[in-house]
């Protein structure tokens, strides 16, 4: 919009009267005017994230969409990029029986031995999985780049927590 984009130094300037804009003055003019011009473009820089966030809500956007807007240029398309997978509450989990015996084995005559991995663990917790690509470094089960954490939660819905796994 045209009203947001003024010059606010060459507007210091016009204002100045004619008799005044000796190259000194308008100089001074325009150091006087840098403290506006930066919280000008502050304002422009957060109306510009406000008005993306405007068009990217819950109903307009999927999430997929825009983590893979985050690396465009390292994903080629987006069977490569991101995943959301729906978390299955119930799990798989697999038990080491011994057939011969016909029971369970279990480990220091104590517990069964359960294979099972950390997707299964987590799904009663959580609602969903975000797959992240492999160029998405990780700590633990968090991804590196906070950005990756930021942008689930912002376009999650409010009653859906997510983990992440790597692809």
């Amino acid at each position: 919009m045209g009203i947001f984009n003024t010059d606010i130094k060459k507007l210091a300037v016009l204002l100045t009267p004619t008799f005044l804009r000796q190259p000194l003055l308008t100089a001074i003019a325009r150091i006087l005017m840098q403290p506006i011009t930066t919280i000008q473009q502050t304002f422009l820089t957060m109306r510009d994230n406000n008005l993306y966030y405007l068009n990217h809500n819950g109903q307009v956007c999927r999430l997929k969409h825009a983590l893979n807007q985050l690396y465009l240029e390292q994903i080629n398309n987006y069977q490569h990029g991101f995943q959301i997978r729906d978390n299955d509450p119930t799990g798989q989990w697999l038990v080491v029986y011994d057939t011969a015996a016909n029971r369970p084995l279990f480990v220091n005559g104590t517990t069964a031995l359960t294979i099972h991995d950390t997707e299964n663990i987590i799904a009663p917790t959580t609602a969903f999985t975000v797959v992240c690509p492999q160029f998405v470094s990780f700590h633990g089960n968090e991804p590196d780049d906070k950005r990756v954490t930021a942008i689930t939660e912002r376009y999650r819905l409010a009653s859906r927590t997510a983990s992440y796994q790597q692809s």
